[in-house]
């Protein structure tokens, strides 16, 4: 009898560092080092490049059966913020209180997310919640169209809309030290959460 081979949907996960920064240092035991890492996940990694422009080691969470211990003190909120997409658990056992947390909006067909309930929900979490447009501020695109192309739409009796460009940066960073803060920076349309408007 042949035994069948179930293989998980996520089976390992690769880091990849590429920079002008020495990536040859960020190996599994500096991140380690750095608590980042567990040591049990260090040893089960598999370093394949360690050289001075281009680190890659992989590590089969699925096997060792862990995640990292500790908390994080940014969360990049998944779906949009959207309720469909929020876990409880996540903001009660993964996360620092009052962390960090960035999301992009989203918009299609007059539906925007994050809804307003999903910006109350999200601000109950933390008060430092980012997104990256804000619905008033987003950019509109003002590209200019080929005279055959604006013709030939006019002559269909075809209607355009300019539809908003959602292209706003929110920048956070910290110095590498034990118990540095983190500074945010926002540019374009992207801003505080409770400045977005659905």
């Amino acid at each position: 009898m042949e035994h069948m081979r179930i293989e998980p949907e996520i089976s390992g996960v690769s880091i990849v560092l590429v920079g002008k920064f020495n990536p040859a240092i960020f190996t599994p035991a500096w991140f380690t080092l750095h608590d980042l890492l567990p040591k049990s996940t260090e040893e089960d990694a598999q370093l394949q490049v360690a050289h001075q422009r281009l680190t890659v080691f992989s590590i089969d969470w699925l096997r060792s059966g862990e995640r990292p211990s500790g908390r994080a003190s940014v969360f990049k909120v998944p779906h949009h913020g959207s309720a469909n997409a929020h876990e409880d658990g996540v903001w009660r056992h993964m996360l620092d209180p009052g962390p960090f947390a960035v999301l992009t909006p989203w918009r299609r067909g007059g539906r925007v997310l994050p809804s307003r309930q999903d910006v109350q929900r999200i601000l109950t979490y933390t008060g430092h919640a980012f997104t990256a447009a804000n619905a008033k501020q987003a950019n509109r695109s003002r590209k200019r169209q080929d005279r055959l192309v604006t013709r030939a739409l006019r002559e269909a009796k075809a209607r355009l809309r300019e539809q908003p460009i959602l292209a706003g940066t929110v920048r956070l960073r910290r110095h590498m030290n034990p118990g540095s803060e983190w500074k945010v920076e926002v540019f374009g349309p992207a801003c505080h959460l409770s400045d977005f408007a659905a």
